[in-house]
């Protein structure tokens, strides 16, 4: 390594300072945020965000796709839904975490396939104007019983703990209004109004925006034979020309598989818990076509086992 002489002495130089220029000269010298092309995957969590990420991410393609980089931003949603923070320094703050990101990705489609986007809609929108929304929607009883499940895995039999408040990011009781007492829902009932509160977001974002937003179920993108709901994403982001590309073999691949199917399945839950499913999530579920007090539909797309769904089970 050579050394440089200054008016301190003869200094060797830092790898990593010289690596943060060498990076520098890379990347732009300003982000135009008029070309930045973002698609942004949302949905509640449990619906293959990490498979969806890594399934795009083509560079070669001019696709680079990421899964929840950090920050996740889950703390900024929760405070902008609560008011607590307000558009213009959301917007500050996105830009500052992903400005540097967003200039790697200069002249590619740039993904991100996160979860948490789902309530920073509106600023991204106002922010980029190419902004591409694509929002995953799933059956509310397999996504109750997921999120179930990861709880189990995580905690074991503590999982009660996980009931407590401080564990959920947002709870009916942050806004004033709700019908839902909080202390009073059992952790099936939390995971079916944190469904119902993000996917409404969602579902107002894709129709204030048809033209550049998207509802996909997960059922269409992973359990139907020819996996339509990804022709879907496809065209909608121009990419059906690439359609061979994505080799459907690649949903054998399990990313973020629950062990076991720890969460009581949905026959054996009592009445109090199915008549919660209908009161919180049946209207909005039947506008994607899941028919909740017969099952039908989670029946016609039942999966013969767990370890087999390429998804977040």
């Amino acid at each position: 390594m050579n050394t440089i002489h200054t008016a301190n002495g003869p200094q060797i130089p830092s790898p990593l300072r010289s690596e943060s220029r060498f990076l520098s000269r890379l990347l732009p010298r300003r982000l135009d945020l008029a070309k930045v092309r973002l698609v942004a995957i949302v949905s509640t969590g449990r619906t293959g965000t990490t498979f969806l990420a890594q399934l795009f991410n083509r560079p070669d393609l001019g696709i680079i796709s990421m899964h929840e980089p950090a920050p996740n931003l889950a703390d900024l949603g929760a405070d902008f839904v609560r008011g607590r923070k307000f558009m213009t320094e959301v917007q500050q703050t996105i830009l500052r975490h992903r400005k540097r990101t967003l200039k790697r990705a200069d002249g590619c489609i740039y993904i991100e396939s996160n979860g948490c986007l789902i309530l920073l809609l509106s600023p991204l929108k106002a922010l980029i104007k190419n902004l591409k929304v694509i929002h995953v929607v799933r059956n509310p009883i397999d996504f109750v019983r997921s999120g179930v499940n990861r709880v189990y895995l995580r905690h074991g039999e503590m999982v009660q703990t996980y009931a407590e408040e401080a564990s959920w990011k947002l709870r009916s009781t942050d806004f004033p209004g709700s019908q839902e007492d909080w202390s009073s829902l059992d952790i099936y009932e939390r995971f079916m109004w944190t469904w119902r509160f993000k996917n409404e977001r969602g579902q107002r974002f894709v129709s204030e925006n048809p033209g550049c937003a998207l509802t996909v179920r997960f059922e269409d993108i992973f359990h139907s034979k020819d996996h339509h709901g990804l022709r879907s994403i496809l065209n909608f982001l121009g990419l059906s020309h690439h359609s061979s590309q994505f080799d459907s073999q690649a949903f054998a691949k399990v990313i973020s598989p629950s062990m076991a199917a720890l969460a009581e399945p949905f026959e054996a839950w009592p009445a109090r818990r199915r008549n919660s499913l209908e009161r919180i999530c049946g209207g909005l579920a039947r506008t994607w076509g899941y028919d909740l007090p017969s099952g039908q539909f989670r029946q016609k797309f039942d999966r013969p086992s767990l370890e087999k769904c390429p998804s977040e089970l």
